[in-house]
């Protein structure tokens, strides 16, 4: 059933559940497990302490992203609050907040091993903001292709956003901030459009990239006003080969922060 719509609320501590309006799951993951494709998770405003894998294609909806937060549990066996391992997944209006001082190497909000994906209206940041990590992520792409990531916040104390092997992904409208920049290797055929690139205090590097070619970047806002083309450099690097520097730019840079909540 393709307009199958199955609700979540946390203050259904008690029972029964069955997914119903009138009788919601306790738990996000309780909705995905007995979701089919095509099938819409309606999440209430609450406060979720999850780990959640999302292996079915869906529309995981909260019902506002100031309101209904997914907060990590702590659990160390697991890298990301949120691991989706289908294609053609949505996930919008969520408050992410994951644990980066709980694992050793660091835990993100949103992981993603899949194709078709939309990542939209969120906000994903760490829950401690005071410790520094440069393993831990806001999000982190990891062979895949065609997914859209909009309209979302995006902070990390360590690597906002994470591309390994990706080919195709737009990533337009958002606000990303993070002390270590976000991280690009072997990206490619992608669009970087209209986000406000943002430098924690201290910080020296909004992008970092290593073997990635045929990507757009336009119209960003790049932490201050610019006229001129912002420059984006980075590295081709294979083994047993000699280094070299790569330059991309952006040749229309924003002269002023967009106002991502007001962009729908």
């Amino acid at each position: 059933n393709q307009d199958n719509v199955i609700y979540v609320d946390d203050d259904n501590t008690l029972g029964p559940w069955d997914g119903s309006i009138e009788h919601p799951y306790q738990f996000i993951q309780y909705g995905i497990d007995i979701a089919i494709d095509g099938d819409t998770i309606f999440v209430y405003n609450g406060t979720y302490y999850e780990h959640i894998t999302v292996d079915v294609s869906i529309l995981l909806i909260g019902e506002n992203k100031e309101t209904t937060s997914v907060i990590s549990p702590g659990n160390p066996d697991v890298e990301s609050v949120i691991n989706i391992i289908k294609d053609r997944v949505t996930i919008k209006n969520f408050t992410i907040l994951y644990s980066p001082y709980k694992k050793e190497y660091g835990e993100g909000g949103l992981n993603i091993n899949s194709n078709n994906n939309i990542i939209t209206n969120n906000i994903i940041k760490p829950i401690n903001t005071s410790y520094l990590s440069s393993y831990d992520y806001g999000v982190r792409l990891f062979q895949n292709e065609n997914n859209l990531i909009s309209n979302n916040i995006i902070k990390s104390n360590g690597g906002a956003i994470s591309f390994s092997s990706s080919n195709n992904i737009t990533i337009t409208y958002n606000t990303i901030q993070s002390f270590y920049g976000s991280w690009l290797e072997n990206v490619t055929n992608s669009y970087f459009n209209f986000n406000n690139f943002l430098r924690a205090p201290l910080s020296f590097k909004s992008i970092t990239f290593i073997n990635s070619y045929n990507n757009t970047w336009y119209g960003n806002y790049w932490n201050r006003p610019r006229i001129l083309p912002k420059p984006i450099r980075g590295l081709y690097f294979v083994y047993l080969e000699p280094i070299r520097f790569l330059i991309d730019f952006d040749w229309h840079p924003a002269k002023k922060p967009y106002d991502i909540d007001s962009i729908k």
